[in-house]
């Protein structure tokens, strides 16, 4: 099954690290955009912003989840490549990169599902079927190329299986 060291630990923590961290992270920035609705802090939290972009001060709240998420990701690399002698094959720059890619779509997601719903837990629910969803329809532990048409576009429409090419 493409395992030729025969790990599971290699092969399903390397799966299951940038899985619950992006489901995570989703949850997390759901979190912090919905508590604004929410709490009715947005013009307050807008206002902030003494003036600038919409876009700015979104990038500001989203940009501490990016860079935390991004070094646990590092960390839990570091941990299955270096501790754990799985080693990379190519690039941990790349992955790196990859990583935060990874979680800048899914911040993007969850600020969608925070905009489209405007209720927090309506968009957590969301965030966490289309989060949760992304390592089962992935295919990296079930194969969907025999799958329906939904699940082959529903595949690859999400950014972790993306990320598990490259992985």
């Amino acid at each position: 099954l493409f395992n030729p060291g025969r790990s599971y630990e290699h092969f399903l923590l390397a799966l299951l690290f940038p899985a619950i961290l992006h489901l995570a992270l989703c949850v997390a920035v759901v979190g912090a955009f919905g508590r604004e609705l929410r709490d009715a802090t947005v013009q307050a939290w807008l206002g902030e912003g003494r003036g600038r972009l919409l876009v700015a001060s979104t990038a500001g709240k989203l940009a501490p989840y990016l860079l935390l998420f991004t070094l646990y990701g590092c960390l839990g690399l570091a941990w299955l490549a270096g501790v754990r002698g799985g080693g990379v094959a190519g690039s941990a720059t790349a992955l790196v990169l990859g990583q935060l890619l990874l979680y800048l779509a899914y911040a993007a997601v969850a600020l969608l599902l925070v905009a489209a719903t405007r209720n927090m837990a309506s968009a957590l629910s969301l965030a966490g079927l289309y989060a949760g969803a992304s390592l089962a329809y992935s295919g990296a532990t079930f194969p969907t190329a025999g799958g329906s048409l939904f699940v082959r576009l529903w595949s690859e429409s999400l950014p972790f299986t993306a990320y598990l090419k490259l992985q």
